[in-house]
């Protein structure tokens, strides 16, 4: 334990003496939570982490890191007749959630799941042939806007002070849906459904909401949830899904303060097309979900449910595991996941590793620090890939630029499937070029120095019944690239770390051929001391590493301002998958912008 954080000593022991006098049945666990806040650090909230949606929540039994459930009910389950509301089946399912020690995230549906009694009040109906047939409300009319909040209102007292007390205290947020489902369009037609995009989600004729009429819809829908839930105590956070519309998610962040929202696709998978584009949200989202906004914490949550399509069937471990990195390097925090995977043993390493690093929004207070190697291979980056020599960018959809990128890479594993030579994000197949891709790493407060010209990236390394091997990078001695240097965030330490407390390291790394490595790091005394050399077995398998630094200083003084590197001890090329840096104690800031 680093004890410098605190000045008052004598204070300190003098309450922890009163405490150890308790009772013995109370007395670990009270000082345990005493001594958190008067030595100045504290680990993060409960409930970010691996949460499931739909189906049934399952027991925590087995799965430390699943961390709670999102609730839906239809409005017509909850108010069936006009006034006359029934909270059994929302307060049925809170409870069964609450039981199992799991956090909540309450939705009432709207949309096609209004109830049926709006429409002789005067809402009028738009039918469209959706799922062959089905009926929205009119949302711009005043009747509508009307049995609209109301249900908000009554919704909002009944989860404030309406549940038992169990439930309440699992509790921790709603989902504000106010379109067709959870996504924030009006209507759902069957274009849309095979693949139509938006096409006919704004209705036609009298129907028909322009997109202005619509900005002003979700603005008011919004502003009446997040006031009818301000009072609520604990905290029930809205969570607004504003994503799909940049100017109206730059206002509900200066509007809501402490608002939740949803990442959409950054759920879904990695490598999604258009994800680097520099005015596309998935760009413009990390920037404010990553750390505080005004000493608030934005969380923000998302669904996986894209497990069985092609691409994550051609290596389920390799794309769970890659899928979650991908959440966390952008900061989301809560994960959901369909039963079916819950179930499956196979992907509890990526579950656990995601939960064990979601909602960390300072480097102070992490635990930890990783980088995950990585080589994306941007179809869109002329610097990378000149158009003078892999062929014009075009459309995004030139198959001679395609077959030249991949042909430079083809020997390091990199491969597309006869779907991945288009623009779009492709469904169908596991591909290794992709347009507007993320390039790096995927990494949380360690970063790799120079990675391109320090090292070499690997695509679908070793077994796939491990989840490490879908990306990876390596030396490569005939270029003279044989070490790997890596930093850890400035702000990871919150005073000069000089040995004051142990940190561990672990390193993935692939037990290929017989070649050593080294790990070596910036101690106090030497910053090129050697933490471990290791010699390699041939076992094809994904090994790991682990050492405990006892004398780290950490101030960038290795090669490059390294705190930590990789380094090549014979003509052989290592392959590495992973570095990660924890600490069971430190200087860590405890201030996590939840009120």
């Amino acid at each position: 334990m680093n004890w410098r954080r605190s000045n008052t000593a004598p204070s300190l022991w003098g309450q922890v003496l009163q405490l150890l006098l308790m009772n013995a049945r109370q007395r670990i666990g009270v000082v345990i939570a005493a001594l958190v806040p008067l030595l100045g650090w504290a680990d993060k909230p409960d409930y970010p982490g691996i949460w499931s949606i739909w189906g049934q929540p399952l027991s925590r039994e087995g799965r430390p890191w699943y961390k709670g459930h999102v609730v839906t009910v239809d409005w017509r389950e909850i108010e069936p007749r006009d006034g006359a509301f029934d909270w059994t089946a929302l307060d049925t399912a809170i409870a069964d959630v609450a039981n199992r020690d799991l956090y909540v995230m309450a939705m009432v549906y709207t949309g096609l799941k209004s109830p049926d009694w709006i429409y002789d009040r005067g809402v009028p109906a738009v039918d469209t042939d959706y799922r062959a047939g089905s009926r929205y409300p009119y949302y711009l009319a005043p009747e509508f806007r009307h049995y609209f909040k109301r249900m908000i209102d009554r919704l909002a007292d009944h989860l404030d002070r309406g549940l038992p007390a169990a439930s309440r205290s699992k509790l921790i947020a709603v989902q504000c849906p106010v379109g067709a489902s959870g996504d924030p369009h009006p209507y759902k037609v069957a274009a849309a459904e095979r693949g139509g995009g938006l096409e006919g989600s704004f209705g036609s004729g009298a129907t028909r909401i322009e997109p202005e009429p619509w900005f002003a819809y979700q603005q008011e829908m919004f502003q009446h949830y997040y006031r009818a839930f301000a009072r609520a105590s604990p905290a029930i956070h809205c969570l607004f899904n504003t994503i799909f519309d940049p100017e109206l998610h730059a206002w509900a962040l200066e509007e809501f303060p402490g608002l939740w929202v949803k990442t959409n696709r950054i759920g879904d998978r990695y490598q999604n097309a258009g994800e680097a584009r520099p005015d596309g949200y998935q760009v413009t989202l990390p920037a404010v979900i990553r750390s505080f906004r005004n000493g608030r914490a934005i969380r923000a949550r998302s669904e996986m449910d894209m497990t069985t399509h092609g691409w994550f069937k051609e290596a389920p471990m390799w794309n769970m595991y890659w899928t979650q990195l991908w959440g966390l390097h952008n900061g989301q925090d809560m994960h959901n996941q369909m039963e079916s995977d819950l179930r499956q043993e196979k992907y509890y390493p990526a579950f656990a590793f995601y939960s064990a690093y979601a909602g960390y929004k300072d480097p102070r207070d992490s635990h930890g620090a990783w980088c995950a190697l990585r080589d994306g291979l941007d179809y869109a980056d002329t610097v990378r890939f000149p158009e003078s020599q892999f062929g014009a960018v075009g459309g995004g959809d030139n198959r001679d630029r395609y077959d030249a990128i991949l042909a430079a890479m083809a020997r390091f594993g990199a491969a597309q499937s006869p779907q991945g030579f288009a623009r779009r994000t492709n469904w169908k197949g596991m591909d290794d070029i992709g347009v507007e891709i993320f390039a790096g790493n995927f990494e949380l407060y360690l970063h790799q120095v120079d990675a391109q010209a320090t090292s070499q990236g690997l695509w679908r390394v070793g077994p796939q019944e491990q989840p490490y091997g879908r990306f990876a990078r390596r030396f490569d001695h005939a270029s003279g690239r044989d070490a790997m240097y890596f930093r850890i965030a400035d702000g990871f330490f919150g005073e000069p770390l000089r040995g004051g407390y142990p940190i561990d390291v672990r390193i993935v790394y692939l037990d290929a051929g017989r070649g050593r490595w080294a790990l070596r790091y910036d101690a106090t005394g030497n910053p090129e001391q050697v933490a471990l050399e290791i010699t390699k077995t041939g076992s094809n398998e994904w090994k790991e590493a682990r050492v405990t630094l006892r004398d780290a200083a950490f101030e960038n003084r290795g090669p490059r301002g390294a705190d930590v590197m990789l380094v090549n001890l014979d003509d052989e090329d290592d392959t590495f998958h992973l570095v990660e840096i924890t600490r069971a104690t430190g200087d860590r800031k405890g201030n996590w912008g939840d009120g």
